[in-house]
């Protein structure tokens, strides 16, 4: 899983024209069609992990999202609504979308500051201290 996720990232990093979601397909009675659903849910999902980072009012990121909105639950189907042809119209706007989307986060990255370590107020109690507990015996002979 880590090796799919580390490819997708280096794809859109390094070749994003390149990257292409996959997609299932199924044929029924010799026609094909292509199956986002769960693609698309599963992307939402992965936005819901930090919603309030990705502003959803802001009308950019919303723009960019609605073709994967479309497919899934929250957008209620609607990109199911018209006919085959506007139906894998829309499909096909997926990956441009989610191009723009990693380029529209790689361009605000610096924007969001990384967690700093957390430190104790205590110090550190070095191995040939005495035990903290009491017993008198240095740290690594009281455990």
């Amino acid at each position: 899983m880590v090796r799919h996720m580390n490819s997708i990232s280096f794809m859109l990093m390094e070749m994003p024209k390149d990257f292409e979601p996959l997609f299932m397909e199924r044929t029924v009675k010799g026609k094909k069609f292509t199956i986002v659903d769960e693609w698309c849910e599963g992307y939402l999902k992965g936005v819901a992990l930090t919603r309030n980072e990705w502003g959803p009012e802001e009308p950019e990121i919303t723009e960019y999202l609605f073709p994967v909105v479309a497919f899934t639950v929250v957008g209620k189907w609607k990109g199911h609504d018209g006919s085959d042809r506007e139906v894998e119209a829309l499909q096909n706007k997926i990956a441009p979308s989610v191009r723009k989307i990693h380029k529209h986060w790689l361009n605000r990255r610096t924007e969001f500051e990384r967690a700093s370590p957390v430190h104790g107020s205590e110090p550190m109690i070095g191995r040939n201290d005495p035990c903290p507990c009491g017993v008198g015996k240095n740290s690594k002979s009281a455990v």
